[in-house]
């Protein structure tokens, strides 16, 4: 009898939980399809998204399932008449619910690990390829004005793009080498020394056009960093072999940089400095009004 019960419950459970995992991931495939393709990733990435909702559509579908199987299967003894051929043999009800209670118990258990460790992990999954994404880890197309992180060595910044892409502004590219070190570089434009002074602080090595008030940012002795004329790209690819090639030279500018960054253009410094502008401004104000004939 436990098995025949135990039969009668399985089959809807189960079908149900198909039949909703199916309806959900069909709803928001859909939704996926658009957000990847608008995004410029690669298609295979929407059935990975797909993978890591499933637990959340398990866990809504569990209880539900389960309610179903239960009613479908006392609704077939009930209209069978077996629930009465039970009840006529001294069956009673505490009996009958001892195989429900039993599926209860054990989707109880599965439920709350799905809840509890699955659907977190997977929801974290999830939520990091649709940063990727919108990052262009994955693959998707650079994001104008944005830090786009391509694999895990190399990032990427183009302030401005013209002529549908083929020329391109303040560009900015940090790259790593395979024993941890890393060198990034800023491309002409007029508006790229705060991501240098940036850069400079956290420690990396930069490379530079001497171009704007990057001069002033990177300073030219070439101990911050190594300054190459505007536009030459034999220059740029040089400068960045050569640090890759010397860590000495990386560390010792990774330092001296770090120093001339918090010294220069940490929030303590630009206040002081401004501050020193204040002053003397209000001083040289002050000095007017004495001189000044009644």
């Amino acid at each position: 009898m436990d098995r025949y019960l135990a039969r009668s419950i399985a089959i809807p459970l189960f079908g149900t939980l198909v039949l909703a995992a199916m309806l959900l991931v069909l709803d928001k495939m859909l939704r996926l399809f658009d957000f990847v393709v608008n995004t410029g990733g690669p298609v295979s990435v929407v059935w990975r998204m797909l993978a890591n909702l499933l637990p959340e559509y398990f866990s809504l579908g569990i209880p539900i399932g389960l309610l179903l199987g239960i009613l479908l299967a006392f609704r077939k003894l009930a209209l069978s008449s077996e629930l009465d051929a039970l009840r006529g043999i001294g069956v009673g009800f505490g009996r009958l619910l001892r195989v429900p209670y039993m599926y209860a118990g054990v989707l109880m258990v599965l439920n709350a690990t799905i809840v509890g460790y699955l659907q977190p992990y997977a929801h974290y999954k999830y939520e990091g390829l649709r940063f990727d994404l919108r990052s262009g880890a994955l693959g998707a197309s650079i994001r104008v004005g944005e830090f786009n992180h391509i694999g895990k060595k190399l990032t990427l910044r183009i302030d401005k793009s013209e002529e549908h892409g083929t020329r391109l502004r303040g560009i900015f590219v940090s790259a790593e080498d395979t024993k941890g070190g890393s060198v990034a570089s800023d491309g002409a434009g007029g508006n790229v020394s705060i991501p240098s002074s940036t850069v400079m602080a956290s420690g990396t090595p930069l490379i530079a056009s001497d171009v704007a008030s990057l001069p002033e940012v990177v300073g030219r002795d070439g101990t911050s960093g190594v300054l190459v004329k505007a536009g030459d790209v034999q220059g740029f690819a040089a400068a960045i072999v050569a640090l890759l090639a010397d860590p000495h030279r990386r560390a010792a500018m990774s330092e001296t940089a770090r120093a001339r960054a918090v010294e220069k253009f940490s929030w303590a410094a630009t206040a002081e400095a401004t501050a020193r502008v204040y002053r003397r401004a209000i001083d040289a104000h002050q000095r007017r009004k004495e001189y000044q004939p009644c």
